[in-house]
């Protein structure tokens, strides 16, 4: 996938391919990276042994890892011909971010658990990650879902950055609407607000006619009683936090329409629109809604403008 992404996916000039082609070469000379290169190989065989088990779950494969836990390409039926394989998230709930006593995580890890099974029985869209089973081993809650063919958008960003090359104007907007499909369904319909939507919460894929994204990781999701209703947690990636959440006040659905608008930002500027070296420093930016101007082209700033208003109301 990554190599897709430096040639900017499923480019049909062959010349896209020589600096491709250029640096297998360069791995072929050179035994130290020739052996790197084969193990990442062999990570890729779907017949390789586990290094654990979880319950029925074989785990193969760490896939990532975020500020609450890690996330495994996880096999049900593994060795038998009708594998099914999932994405499986483990957090340690010994975190204190989930409670300083005990009986304090043991109810915050309980209200995660019966937000995810309200997920679970709800969701049914195709820009949403599928949920199927939530439970606890030990000090581990683990997270069964759907396994989503492709790479984060962090991944894409980074790669857009490396190239000094931001992502197509076009491709911004694929990107944003199947966002805004995705977030209309979570909040009109189903009264659900993410509260984690960022990079590494959105994944593209291929799909039918154009690639597919998927917002994924509800660990943080919450739903809302009524319309009236209006959530307090300090909860989220702070770059994409909303200034109600930096400083603690009711928030709801725009939570998410911010974090929204972050992404367009950083999308089309390739960095955030609230960055700096501290937390503190990060926070106070988002409270005065006080974003970095990185220079755009005209379409990125059309762009920009058309989503930034309503983000910032």
């Amino acid at each position: 996938m990554y190599i897709l992404m430096e040639i900017d996916q499923n480019e049909r000039d062959l010349k896209a391919y020589l600096p491709l082609t250029e640096r297998l070469y360069q791995i072929l000379d050179n035994q130290k990276e020739m052996a790197s290169f084969l193990e990442g190989i062999r990570d890729c065989d779907l017949n390789k042994e586990p290094f654990q088990w979880v319950r029925n779950y074989a785990l193969v494969e760490l896939l990532g890892t975020g500020a609450f836990g890690r996330v495994f390409k996880g096999v049900k039926n593994y060795g038998f011909m009708h594998r099914i394989d999932y994405a499986i998230k483990e957090i340690n709930t010994a975190q204190g971010v989930f409670g300083e006593s005990r009986n304090e995580r043991n109810k915050n890890i309980a209200d995660i658990v019966n937000e995810l099974k309200i997920i679970r029985q709800q969701l049914r869209h195709p820009n949403v990650v599928r949920y199927y089973r939530t439970f606890i081993e030990g000090e581990k809650l683990y997270i069964i879902m759907q396994l989503i063919e492709g790479a984060c958008l962090t991944e894409y960003l980074a790669a857009s950055l490396e190239k000094k090359k931001p992502l197509k104007t076009s491709r911004v907007w694929s990107i944003f609407l199947q966002l805004v499909l995705a977030l209309r369904y979570l909040h009109k319909e189903k009264a659900i607000v993410h509260r984690d939507l960022s990079a590494n919460n959105i994944m593209i894929g291929p799909g039918d006619g154009e690639e597919k994204v998927t917002i994924t990781d509800f660990g943080m999701a919450k739903q809302k009683l009524s319309n009236a209703a209006s959530m307090h947690s300090n909860v989220g990636t702070l770059m994409y936090a909303c200034p109600e959440i930096v400083q603690r006040l009711p928030y709801g659905e725009r939570a998410d329409i911010w974090s929204l608008g972050c992404l367009i930002y950083q999308m089309v500027a390739l960095r955030p629109p609230f960055d700096g070296d501290s937390i503190l420093g990060i926070a106070n930016r988002i409270a005065k809604g006080s974003y970095f101007c990185h220079p755009l082209n005209i379409c990125s700033s059309h762009l920009i403008q058309s989503v930034k208003l309503p983000t910032l109301k």
